[in-house]
């Protein structure tokens, strides 16, 4: 059903709910769609908004996983590194009483790597680019918990936060940016 849904617009999802071939098991009220932004678009904007310094980059080329974090951000001697998987936004499910669902595409080491690190008592996250605006400050993203990560496919990973860039130190505990 999910994997039906993802392929469909608001507009087709609607329909079908009224006409009765689909149940209305979630309310959709915004659906963002296939993202055209990748993650080098992505990359940029992080930069921008942490500066340089404080991201260390694990990818070794786009796309290549062996299941570790796309980059590591560092909050400071406070708090350390943070493992953050980099993702754009299929789209986003709000569902009553809930709140905001994620869903993005997660490759099976991804997963493994997340919950073996929940395991041991670590903290990671999904930092989901959902629009890239017109700059880094009002591009808009999604934290996830990498422990919901087992969600992504049946029914999308909750929204921890969803922020603008120029909340996402702050959301994350970032201090001063360092260029």
């Amino acid at each position: 059903m999910v994997k039906k849904l993802l392929k469909m617009n608001e507009k087709t999802y609607r329909q079908k709910v009224s006409a009765g071939k689909i149940e209305p098991e979630e309310t959709v009220t915004k659906i963002v769609g296939v993202v055209k932004q990748f993650e080098k678009t992505a990359r940029g904007l992080l930069a921008t908004i942490f500066g340089l310094k404080r991201i260390t980059w694990c990818e070794p080329t786009h796309g290549s996983s062996v299941g570790g974090p796309d980059m590591w951000l560092w909050r400071g001697v406070e708090w350390g590194y943070l493992p953050c998987e980099l993702k754009r936004c299929e789209r986003v499910v709000e569902r009553k009483g809930e709140g905001k669902f994620i869903y993005v595409s997660v490759e099976p080491s991804q997963v493994n790597w997340h919950v073996n690190q929940k395991q041991c008592g670590a903290t990671t996250i999904f930092l989901v680019m959902i629009s890239e605006g017109t700059n880094a400050k009002n591009s808009q993203w999604a934290i996830c918990l990498g422990e919901e990560v087992h969600n992504w496919r049946d029914g999308g990973m909750r929204a921890h936060k969803i922020c603008f860039g120029s909340e996402l130190c702050e959301a994350l505990g970032v201090d001063g940016v360092v260029y």
